[in-house]
């Protein structure tokens, strides 16, 4: 997205635990900016091996990144990559636009265990990240 804003606010659900709520990290014009742990969402309540899962819903919590950069820029945020995560509201104190087309070629991955890089300590840690933030591709 590309806006001039100065905040930015993301309400977002977690999805069920006990996976770790993980950490949305942003960039702006290319360089990292903020990181931000999310506040607890879902539970997934599970009693022993076997035994039937319970999920107990939880609310919308907001994650937020002010001090941004005055004027035009080029924000992404990227979503944890160990934890499912509902995106339910994003507000900016300003108008914010669809990113203009710049003739990178697109990376789309769904992958395995192996690209999801679970053990990292955040979503721009990834290789599938790395290799898009390599200029080449977007």
């Amino acid at each position: 997205m590309t806006h001039p804003a100065v905040r930015l606010v993301l309400r977002l659900v977690p999805e069920p635990q006990p996976r770790p709520t993980g950490v949305r990290e942003l960039l702006v014009d290319g360089v990292p900016f903020g990181r931000q742990q999310a506040p607890l969402g879902n539970v997934l309540r599970m009693a022993a091996p076997g035994a039937e899962q319970r999920l107990i819903p939880g609310i919308p919590g907001a994650v937020r990144f002010g001090g941004l950069p005055a004027g035009m820029k080029q924000v992404e945020l990227w979503l944890p990559q160990q934890t499912p995560t509902e995106l339910v509201g994003l507000r900016a104190d300003g108008e914010v636009l669809a990113p203009l087309p710049d003739g990178r070629r697109r990376w789309v991955h769904y992958g395995s265990s192996i690209s999801h890089c679970l053990e990292v300590d955040g979503p721009t840690g990834t290789w599938p990240v790395g290799r898009q933030c390599s200029g080449e591709w977007r």
